[in-house]
């Protein structure tokens, strides 16, 4: 399940790219065949690293997620050429860099996870301190 679209992908960058970076037999369109497999490889990627904690595929996408699969999506289509810019490359390293924490637990996504230990409702059960062995009163005659 793609968590990006075509539209989401012509938000980011002009149509025109959009057609360089996948018409590869030069026919002045988008090929859709190739956008799919961009999109699908971005959001596999996103699910990987997510699916530690969180059941995939999403649905709904939570909108954090949606961001850095577009992220994801749009440097793949830029590498399939030789030159990905320099802005692409940064967002996506920023997008792997969130999802490796994502992946770890250290941020959260506000939604339940799988087998996610929950903050709410827990308690912390505090026992009485043992009585000592050596008090004042036992040590008196010593």
């Amino acid at each position: 399940m793609a968590y990006s679209t075509k539209d989401d992908i012509l938000g980011e960058i002009p149509e025109a790219t959009l057609i360089q970076l996948t018409d590869d037999d030069n026919l002045g369109v988008v090929n859709q065949d190739i956008l799919d497999k961009c999109l699908e490889r971005a959001s596999a990627q996103v699910d990987g690293y997510c699916s530690s904690l969180y059941n995939v595929p999403f649905s709904p996408v939570p909108p954090f997620l949606a961001s850095l699969d577009l992220d994801i999506v749009c440097y793949h289509l830029f590498s399939r050429r030789e030159n990905v810019p320099e802005n692409r490359e940064k967002r996506y390293t920023n997008a792997v860099k969130l999802l490796v924490s994502i992946g770890k637990g250290d941020l959260q996504l506000g939604i339940s996870g799988k087998d996610a230990p929950t903050q709410q409702g827990q308690t912390i059960a505090v026992s009485p301190a043992p009585v000592g062995v050596f008090t004042t009163e036992r040590l008196k005659n010593y």
